[in-house]
């Protein structure tokens, strides 16, 4: 039933929509270049001791997945076919009137997953955040735009309406994301050559 009323379709056939799409996936080439610059054997030093290039290459390499996997995202939206197994689900168990609760709580949920990853990070390369501190910018910039973008998927309205945000220019925080990640990765591209 699930899969009768859901096709794979293009998510976002907009010129920014496509714009980012392949912003994403040209940004990957830029952290994939540097997760190769991680294994150079000549680590530029910015403290007295020297991050692991293999623990750099794993940053890279995982942010290059993360932004394939997003690029595709964008106009496949996959996001759609959880809503609907979600709701599928919730009309089958008899509790989609209380849904607004579940989306708050899942949105919570998320949220707090995110933070802790992003903790987790900065504890794991806390040796190479002076080399990839702007990416990490760009990641939180990402994590800010997927928050907002999935309570307003769910109308959880997180913002006050006397604020007057619109969604309609949220994209531009998703280009801020991927401008720093990018800036991110050509800084340390060009930091470990000689």
């Amino acid at each position: 039933m699930i899969i009768e009323r859901w096709a794979p379709h293009i998510g976002d056939p907009t010129l920014i929509g496509w714009f980012t799409t392949f912003l994403y996936l040209a940004i990957s080439l830029v952290c994939l270049k540097a997760a190769s610059t991680s294994t150079n054997n000549k680590v530029h030093n910015y403290s007295n001791t020297s991050p692991s290039s293999k623990q750099n290459q794993f940053f890279w390499l995982s942010l290059t997945l993360f932004l394939i996997f997003f690029g595709i995202n964008k106009q496949m939206d996959f996001q759609t076919l959880i809503t609907q197994i979600g709701r599928e689900i919730s009309i089958s168990q008899g509790w989609y009137e209380n849904r607004r609760s579940v989306h708050a709580t899942f949105i919570t949920i998320i949220s707090l997953f995110s933070i802790a990853i992003l903790y987790a990070v900065v504890n794991i390369f806390k040796n190479s955040l002076p080399m990839i501190k702007t990416s990490l910018i760009g990641i939180l910039i990402l994590f800010l735009y997927y928050m907002i973008r999935a309570s307003s998927f769910h109308h959880i309205n997180i913002f006050d309406d006397s604020l007057n945000i619109t969604l309609n220019y949220i994209w531009l925080l998703e280009l801020c994301g991927l401008i720093l990640i990018s800036i991110g990765g050509i800084k340390f591209s060009l930091s470990k050559t000689y």
